[in-house]
């Protein structure tokens, strides 16, 4: 996508009011994506494209990880301003300055762009809701609840969001908070704690082999869309369809598209779309197959995770 347009979707989905979904026969909710774009197509081919009839939430972790963040950002921004009432993006921990610096999105950004790019993608997910409830039924937030107790959805209203997150406090536990399966909290990660609630909580955050995850009696859930995860896990995907008064979900798995790394590399040519990859190096775009399966050939950049172990911390 040239500078100029992207710099406009960019902007302009900062100023989009968003009402949320209240009386909808479906909401479909997705976890972290991680810069899979592939996969991300892949959803809107199984669940159908975005639209007045067919909202959407998406919890956080869009950027980061995989191999075409910025497709898919912008593809998310542009929904959002199709359908500002319909579609929904929640910020997840990636959705931050030192997770961008870290795991490749704040360089694909000012090799693709500029630095002042990357300074609007970070000023828009500065504002990114931290939570989203539905129906008063269902909390949906990227990380989990809170290392203190007492917390109310008007504590969650009242967070100053529009910063980068502190180490602590309620900003930080809904962007980087686990479930444990015990009740009590317990740390776990640097930042964050682990928390067992008492609410029908949606969240995300973590991979899971089947792609869900449903604990404490129901009353937490965890959803991850991001298959296969950085092309190492071999863990499914899957996303949510909230329906009917009592906002059941209904789960929905599906596998990773079919993706060959390195032979760009191998064969160092840039591909028929030699574009869309370019500012990763040498090593060229990616290529798509003759076919219809999404398939594609491209070389990532060196991985930025060390054991798998670290794959889980998303």
């Amino acid at each position: 996508m040239p500078s100029s347009s992207s710099r406009s979707v960019t902007a302009s989905s900062s100023r989009r009011p968003s009402r949320g979904p209240c009386q909808r026969r479906k909401v479909t909710v997705c976890g972290d994506t991680h810069g899979q774009f592939y996969d991300l197509l892949n959803i809107f081919e199984l669940n159908g494209l975005p639209s007045e009839a067919n909202p959407y939430i998406f919890n956080g972790d869009f950027v980061d990880r995989g191999s075409f963040p910025v497709e898919v950002i912008l593809t998310l921004f542009g929904f959002k301003l199709l359908y500002p009432d319909h579609f929904h993006l929640l910020r997840g921990n990636h959705e931050t300055d030192n997770m961008n610096q870290i795991y490749g999105f704040e360089g694909e950004v000012k090799a693709k762009y500029t630095a002042q790019m990357f300074a609007l993608f970070s000023e828009v997910f500065e504002w990114l809701p931290l939570a989203q409830c539905i129906n008063g039924k269902v909390l949906i937030m990227h990380g989990g609840l809170f290392s203190e107790d007492g917390v109310t959805l008007d504590d969650i209203r009242k967070i100053e969001r529009n910063r980068q997150p502190p180490d602590s406090g309620p900003m930080c536990d809904l962007l980087w908070s686990d479930p444990q399966p015990q009740n009590g909290c317990s740390v776990k990660r640097p930042v964050g704690q682990q928390a067992g609630g008492q609410l029908f909580i949606i969240r995300s955050h973590e991979v899971k082999p089947e792609g869900y995850e449903v604990a404490h009696d129901g009353r937490c859930v965890t959803v991850f869309s991001a298959p296969n995860y950085c092309d190492q896990m071999g863990n499914k995907g899957s996303y949510i369809h909230l329906r009917g008064s009592d906002l059941r979900p209904d789960f929905h798995q599906f596998t990773a598209v079919v993706i060959l790394r390195g032979l760009g590399e191998v064969l160092g040519s840039p591909g028929i779309w030699g574009g869309l990859g370019g500012p990763r190096g040498h090593l060229g775009g990616p290529t798509l197959l003759g076919n219809t399966t999404g398939c594609a050939l491209y070389a990532n950049e060196p991985a930025l995770y060390t054991n798998e172990s670290d794959l889980h911390a998303n």
